[in-house]
């Protein structure tokens, strides 16, 4: 069996076994490159950093659990710091969260599934990608004002 990478947040490794190491034990070779709370940037980031270090191939299988669009990833201190969603966590003080913003948060993550894809689809090998919730689901974060937050943007994403 080829090498199976796996990335994502929680729902990918836990304390216990996930839908990765179940899909794993299939694999000769099996790496979780999963981290609980993480966000799109750091799976993003560890794709790259998977990649650069093993060499992912046409023979290998790669699996993205996308995580929530509001979860700030952050490099201190040489590790990630991955508090979950921005909007529910202790991480980042109240006096910093008005430097995020929903509509960026989409333009960010979209570019990064986007920017997964393009690459895995270079390398050639065998990739899946879902995620935990409905990722152009915005209903959540939609204006009060009824506008809509991100529908200019999505054609260029399909």
């Amino acid at each position: 069996m080829p090498r199976l990478f796996a990335f994502g947040c929680s729902f990918t490794k836990y304390h216990w076994p996930t839908w990765a190491d179940i899909l794993g034990q299939q694999f000769d070779e099996y790496q979780n490159w999963g981290q609980r709370g993480a966000g799109n940037q750091f799976i993003h980031n560890s794709l790259v950093e998977c990649h650069l270090k093993n060499r992912i191939n046409k023979n290998d299988v790669v699996c993205i659990m996308w995580s929530y669009i509001s979860r700030m990833d952050t490099y201190q201190e040489r590790r990630w710091i991955t508090p979950g969603n921005i909007y529910y966590q202790q991480e980042y003080a109240e006096p910093v969260k008005h430097l995020f913003d929903t509509r960026g948060f989409y333009l960010r993550d979209l570019a990064l599934m986007y920017s997964a894809q393009q690459m895995l689809r270079e390398i050639g090998c065998e990739s899946y990608m879902f995620s935990i919730i409905d990722v152009l689901n915005c209903q959540e974060f939609e204006p009060k004002d009824g506008s809509p937050l991100i529908a200019d943007i999505l054609p260029a994403y399909q």
